[in-house]
């Protein structure tokens, strides 16, 4: 969460300076970023009695992480079809 936070809190200061320009790829980014961690969190609450997140956790949050880096490598390659 800290890392979101931080984000933002240097992206609105910057923007206090000088206007940012926002593409719809830097919107798409920060979407995926606040939904994985809200998966991260709730993935957190439900095994907050096991004192930690488990190997299907880890799972699905890697595959997150594989897909959307091969997301990023198309995007800017241009190999997405939309």
């Amino acid at each position: 969460i800290s890392f979101t936070l931080n984000i933002l809190f240097i992206l609105g200061s910057a923007s206090l300076i000088t206007p940012l320009p926002i593409s719809s790829a830097m919107t798409f980014d920060m979407i995926v970023m606040v939904l994985i961690t809200l998966v991260l969190i709730i993935m957190a609450f439900l095994t907050l009695k096991k004192k930690g997140l488990n190997k299907t956790c880890g799972f699905i949050l890697v595959s997150l992480y594989i897909v959307y880096t091969a997301y990023i490598i198309c995007r800017n390659y241009g190999v997405l079809p939309f």
